[in-house]
C-alpha cells in the first residue's frame, strides 16, 4: 500500500516537471509571438505616419 503510493507520487511528480516545462514553453512561445506582433504594428504605425 505504501509501496504503491510511493510510486504513484513518483510518477505523478515528472509529470508535473513536463507540464510546468510545457507551460513555459507556451509562455515563452507566446511572449515572442507577443513581442514580434507589437514591433510590426509599431513599424506600421510609424510607417502610416
Amino acid at each position: 500500500m505504501i509501496d504503491h503510493k510511493q510510486l504513484t507520487s513518483f510518477r505523478r511528480s515528472p509529470s508535473f516537471v513536463e507540464a510546468v516545462y510545457f507551460m513555459t514553453d507556451k509562455m515563452l512561445t507566446i511572449g515572442k509571438f507577443y513581442i514580434e506582433l507589437k514591433t510590426q504594428l509599431l513599424f506600421f504605425a510609424v510607417a502610416t505616419l
